[in-house]
């Protein structure tokens, strides 16, 4: 396309003054970078036509083609469609836009009506129709797709269930203990508590498989990490420390989240001592090798 419409453009005799590409971005929504970018494009006049491929690459909604068709209107500048030729200022190209946009509109609410049903078709037969957790690998080929245990991973989270099941830890010491044994994320970073926590609480482990938030889990088709007893224990000692959480944090001190120590170069907390009833703020660093505190 992108070669057709400057082919296009090159025989009326315009000149291709910007180019919007978009990899993969759906027209359903006007929040698109390179959409946006070029309507901040047109308001700044710097050229006179928008030329798509098809008009569905401009928008699939209604409502967002017409509001911005029309502030392209008034800024004086028209859209033309390669593939779907017609001057919508007359009236039989002007209905003719309208019944390509209400199409456009259509396969695009159908296809994503149908790519529902194929999604719970999946769950239904116990399969996952999403990226699979941390833990397990896509699979697919020609006729079907499944999930399969990490080998490298998904031993590694068998493991931290039954490590978080004995109370030993908390998740940012886990966390910590992870990140030694140079286990990292798919995208090469550190595992964070944040990522634990979701890992811990997620039933997908237990070999569940759902589509929705809020839908019951059924068994699924992959194998589970962790079975129920260690699930049902690791929740329990989550709540523990959400417990010892809010129990410790009862005091509000304004600065928290907020003093930095330039000396330490390194956020401040509180540390609070209940018998002698103060409580000051403290940083740590490391100098040669040493923790110091201040």
């Amino acid at each position: 396309p992108p070669f057709s419409t400057r082919y296009h453009a090159q025989g009326k005799g315009w000149e291709v003054v910007k180019e919007f590409v978009e990899a993969g971005e759906s027209a359903r929504t006007d929040r698109r970078p390179q959409f946006q970018d070029m309507i901040a494009s047109a308001r700044a006049k710097e050229f006179d036509v928008v030329l798509v491929h098809k008009f569905d690459r401009f928008a699939r909604n209604d409502y967002d083609f017409i509001v911005y068709e029309k502030e392209l209107e008034d800024l004086g500048i028209v859209i033309e469609s390669l593939s779907e030729p017609g001057d919508a200022s007359t009236p039989a190209g002007y209905i003719g836009r309208r019944m390509m946009q209400i199409i456009s509109t259509w396969y695009s609410k159908n296809l994503a009506i149908e790519v529902a049903k194929g999604m719970q078709k999946r769950v239904e037969n116990g399969g996952w129709p999403k990226r699979a957790p941390f833990g397990y690998n896509n699979k697919h080929n020609k006729n079907s797709a499944w999930v399969e245990v990490d080998p490298k991973n998904g031993p590694l989270v068998t493991r931290a269930f039954e490590e978080m099941a004995t109370g030993k830890w908390t998740l940012e010491e886990w966390a910590d203990h992870v990140y030694s044994l140079s286990y990292r994320s798919r995208n090469g970073n550190r595992i964070a508590k944040t990522a634990w926590s979701a890992i811990f609480h997620n039933r997908f482990y237990l070999g569940e498989t759902w589509l929705r938030k809020g839908d019951i889990p059924i068994k699924g088709n992959h194998w589970p990490l962790v079975d129920e007893s260690t699930f049902a224990q690791v929740q329990e000692v989550l709540r523990q420390h959400d417990k010892n959480k809010q129990r410790t944090q009862r005091y509000k001190y304004l600065l928290r989240g907020i003093l930095y120590s330039l000396d330490a170069d390194s956020p401040c907390w509180v540390e609070t001592h209940p018998k002698k009833s103060i409580s000051y703020y403290r940083s740590r660093a490391k100098v040669n090798g040493s923790h110091v505190f201040y």
